[in-house]
C-alpha cells in the first residue's frame, strides 16, 4: 500500500501570521525597514489586518517613503479612526513637511481619542509648540 498523503496545507492560520508580524517587528526595531516592509507584506498577503498595516507604514516611513506611508496609514484610519500609532505617525509625517495644521489635527485626534495614554503628556506638549 502507498504511504498516505501528507495533509494539505491549510490557508495561513493566525499562528503563521503572528510569527509573522513578530518577525517583522524585529526587523523594524533592528534597524532593517526593507526587510520589516516585505515581512508585513508577507503577513498582510496571509490575511493580516491593521497591525500588519500599520507596521508597513512605520517601515514605509524609516526608508524615507512617506507617500506611501501616508497611503497604509489612511487606510488603517478608515478601518480604525482611533488608531494611536496610525494617528500620531500621520501627525509626525504632517510635522516634518511643514503642514502644522494637520500636524494639529491628528495630534489632537490622538489626545481625544487617548486622553490617558501614557504619550499625551508629550503630544501635548508638541501641540504648544506647533
Amino acid at each position: 500500500p502507498s504511504a498516505p498523503a501528507p495533509p494539505a496545507k491549510s490557508p495561513s492560520s493566525s499562528g503563521d501570521i503572528k510569527s509573522q508580524m513578530a518577525s517583522a517587528k524585529k526587523k523594524l526595531r533592528s534597524g532593517d525597514p526593507v526587510g520589516a516592509a516585505k515581512e508585513y507584506k508577507r503577513a498582510l498577503s496571509m490575511g493580516g489586518g491593521a497591525g500588519a498595516r500599520l507596521g508597513l507604514a512605520k517601515a514605509n516611513y524609516e526608508m524615507g517613503k512617506t507617500k506611501q506611508a501616508q497611503r497604509e496609514l489612511k487606510k488603517v484610519l478608515a478601518s480604525n479612526p482611533r488608531s494611536g500609532g496610525a494617528l500620531l505617525l500621520m501627525g509626525s509625517i504632517a510635522q516634518g513637511q511643514g503642514d502644522r495644521a494637520s500636524a494639529r489635527a491628528y495630534y489632537q485626534k490622538f489626545l481625544d481619542a487617548h486622553p490617558n495614554s501614557k504619550r499625551s503628556e508629550r503630544i501635548r506638549g508638541i501641540l504648544t509648540r506647533l
